[in-house]
């Protein structure tokens, strides 16, 4: 016990006042209490005095209001920055006032010539947590002081809490592109260089005899026609077989060319036939025969080639159309090719030509294009090895259990062209794409992907890749207008992707998985990157690093996961119309594990996860309109080392009974999870935290400044809200703020 003199005033004043020894208790019965605080009512509604037992263990007051209630401290008045330096100090209390109790170590009511303890839960403790006192220099509430689970002011366990703001995306990686190509710059919100390689799309198609260029040029296709006198080319081969289109018998020289039949069958093998202008059938005879076929131009030579066997034919500045299966080896070089609609057991190496509208359908084989332009041409290859390199490509090209490489290449999709399907299209098989620019133009609805690929063996590998130009209408489908979508188990590794004016740049679906480092998005039109899983069984998984998502209108979210896993690292949105993050379990569990995060502007909430789980480590957020985070029906989101400041109010979210509820910092709903550690909130218009039952809020080390309406640990009294008070686990750090309101 500590014995504290008490005097009792009566009408005679202090100097005749009978003194009364007040045997306080010990704190846990040993610790002898440095502050008191004693009250005339036991139920704490009434005047306080307090007194510092260090410096004056005597106090005064009426006869007949002997303190009922003591509260007792181990801190000393000086450490609970309670008082202006005088031992003794009374608090009355005010309905509207700001300045707070601090939480008293125990709580005694008198009994007797004794005192009863009093347990945390009893409601006295309620009524002091709701004991306010109007008192403009305490800084409880207003200065660098802690509160506790139980909203008392309390004192702080040290400094404020540091921690690491998040790290920046790495730097974008330098880029060598291809011949024909152009290195494409693009400056970021935070002025970033980032660079890839492009191609110059033509407003208008080229000839019927001219190739599109990477430079964007209209090239001839081959060698211009320059003719000598006698109709054949002005530069013609060493040592050439002369054919035209005469029936006269001659030897093949150039005064007495065969026709073509007879040269197939008699010219020795590896024999080059120099062809006069003209219309030409070929019926190959023979097998195994090597025979190169070089006309004058494609304008003036043209040659259709029935069914062959075991061939290794080579055609040169000619317009070359297949009427017949082919086997064997093909090679054109300055040739605008058609070739026949059945499957080709060939090996095809195409070079400086055009494909018109056609079908190539290669099996056990394999295609190569390089420097050619394709002018709504399908490339199929089963079971075969198909490249293209530095072409330009509009159309589709299609691997069906085949390998493959596409590189400094542009790929163009066209809903109104005459192949609307998806540039490139993969089903079980490994393709490389490298320095490729995907393009759409002007499409009439957005149903494929510019890269679409499925089945589990399907392995992609893309790197310094850029897509862009989408006018479209957005379709519905999930994945319409992506620039890649990978499915049904397909696995993706990318790197250095940029896309302006699209829908999604990747979709994943169907136990789909993707690598992706480095990704810059801007003005998009969906979600840049989505996570979509059927099924439990299909379980999708993405993993991006070093990303850049700005000034985008999209619905879902930025990064929208609905079903599967999401792993975001370094990444930074700025200036999106949208949630950042939307992660949602409507069928199948969802998952995002995010670290070093900074989203700077934003009309939705920066994360929002429904019956999802979300982890977030290093994050900084700026500028928002809406909620910092929301868990809802059941979802969990672990978040340390957060910082964020300018969080405004005003935009309606989903779920909300009854407006203001957006710009709160952090709302959990039914049965939602928020636990944060290590934080920084600054300048928040709107509520610091609310919750409704049966979820639950946990915060620690974290400090919250210039809250309008409400502030931490304390319930929010909006009308016809039931929020309550019990949320805040333990202690916050609260800084001074503008224009604050405490509610009890």
């Amino acid at each position: 016990m500590i014995q504290l003199r008490y005097a009792l005033v009566a009408i005679c004043g202090v100097a005749c006042a009978p003194e009364v020894d007040l045997a306080l208790p010990l704190i846990g019965g040993t610790t002898v209490p440095r502050t008191v605080a004693l009250g005339a009512s036991s139920n704490a509604d009434g005047p306080l005095t307090v007194a510092s037992l260090e410096d004056n263990p005597y106090l005064a007051g009426r006869e007949g209001d002997e303190p009922r209630l003591a509260l007792l401290y181990r801190a000393s008045i000086d450490d609970l920055a309670w008082g202006d330096g005088a031992p003794i100090r009374t608090l009355v209390p005010v309905r509207d006032a700001t300045s707070r109790l601090r939480r008293p170590d125990e709580v005694y009511r008198r009994d007797g010539d004794g005192w009863a303890a009093l347990a945390p839960s009893a409601e006295v403790w309620q009524r002091l947590q709701a004991f306010r006192v109007d008192w403009p220099e305490d800084p409880c509430g207003t200065g660098d002081t802690c509160f506790d689970e139980a909203g008392f002011c309390t004192l702080c366990d040290g400094a404020p809490p540091t921690f690491a703001p998040p790290r920046p995306p790495e730097p974008w990686p330098a880029v060598s592109c291809g011949r024909g190509m152009r290195v494409e710059q693009i400056t970021t919100a935070a002025l970033e260089t980032l660079t890839t390689c492009a191609f110059d799309d033509r407003a208008t198609p080229c000839g019927p005899f001219e190739r599109a260029t990477l430079e964007g040029r209209c090239a001839h296709v081959g060698r211009a026609c320059t003719l000598a006198a006698d109709g054949w080319a002005d530069a013609l081969p060493a040592d050439p077989v002369f054919v035209s289109t005469t029936t006269t018998p001659g030897d093949g020289s150039r005064d007495a060319p065969w026709d073509l039949a007879t040269a197939l069958r008699d010219a020795p093998e590896g024999a080059t036939l120099a062809l006069a202008t003209g219309a030409y059938a070929m019926e190959p005879v023979g097998a195994g025969r090597r025979i190169s076929i070089a006309g004058p131009c494609a304008d003036l030579a043209s040659i259709a080639v029935g069914a062959f066997t075991g061939f290794d034919l080579s055609f040169q500045d000619a317009t070359v159309t297949g009427v017949g299966t082919w086997t064997g080896t093909v090679s054109v070089d300055g040739v605008v090719l058609t070739v026949p609609q059945s499957q080709l057991q060939v090996e095809l190496r195409i070079r400086r030509s055009l494909l018109g509208r056609q079908r190539i359908d290669v099996v056990e084989g394999s295609v190569s294009l390089s420097e050619t332009e394709a002018r709504g041409a399908q490339t199929v290859a089963r079971r075969s090895q198909l490249d293209v390199t530095e072409s330009v490509y509009l159309g589709n090209v299609s691997f069906l259990s085949s390998r493959g490489r596409i590189t400094d290449s542009g790929l163009i999709q066209d809903q109104d062209g005459p192949n609307p399907d998806a540039c490139v299209y993969a089903v079980d098989s490994t393709i490389a794409l490298e320095r490729i620019t995907a393009l759409r133009r002007t499409p009439a609805a957005l149903r494929p992907a510019i890269f679409t690929s499925t089945g589990s063996a399907t392995r992609i590998e893309v790197a310094q890749f850029i897509g862009f130009g989408d006018t479209g209408v957005d379709g519905g489908g999930l994945s319409d207008g992506a620039i890649i979508a990978i499915g049904h188990g397909a696995t993706l590794s990318a790197r250095a992707i940029v896309a302006t004016r699209t829908h999604p740049i990747a979709t994943l679906s169907g136990g789909a998985s993707a690598q992706i480092d480095g990704v810059f998005g801007a003005q998009m039109l969906r979600s840049p990157i989505i996570v979509d899983a059927a099924n439990v069984e299909d379980r999708t998984r993405g993993e991006i690093t070093n990303a850049w998502f700005e000034r985008s209108t999209v619905g879902n979210g930025t990064i929208f996961v609905q079903g599967g896993d999401i792993v975001l690292s370094r990444a930074r949105l700025s200036g999106n119309a949208s949630r950042g993050l939307y992660i949602s379990s409507p069928t199948v569990p969802a998952t995002a594990t995010v670290s070093d995060l900074e989203i700077l502007g934003g009309t939705g909430a920066a994360i929002e996860a429904r019956a999802a789980s979300v982890t977030i480590e290093r994050a900084a957020f700026d500028s928002l309109e809406g909620a910092l985070f929301w868990a809802r029906e059941g979802a969990s989101i672990v978040a340390r080392d957060v910082s964020a400041q300018n969080i405004k109010a005003g935009i309606a979210i989903d779920g909300c009974r009854q407006a203001p509820c957006s710009g709160f910092v952090a709302r959990s709903s039914t049965l939602g999870q928020l636990d944060l550690e290590r934080f920084s909130i600054e300048r928040v218009e709107g509520p610091a935290f609310l919750r409704e039952d049966p979820s639950q809020i946990e915060a620690r080390d974290g400090s919250v400044s210039r809250a309008t309406i409400g502030v931490v640990g304390l319930a929010i009294d909006e009308p016809g809200l039931d929020w309550r008070d019990d949320f805040v686990r333990v202690p916050f750090r609260l800084t001074p703020r503008a224009s604050a309101r405490l509610v009890p």
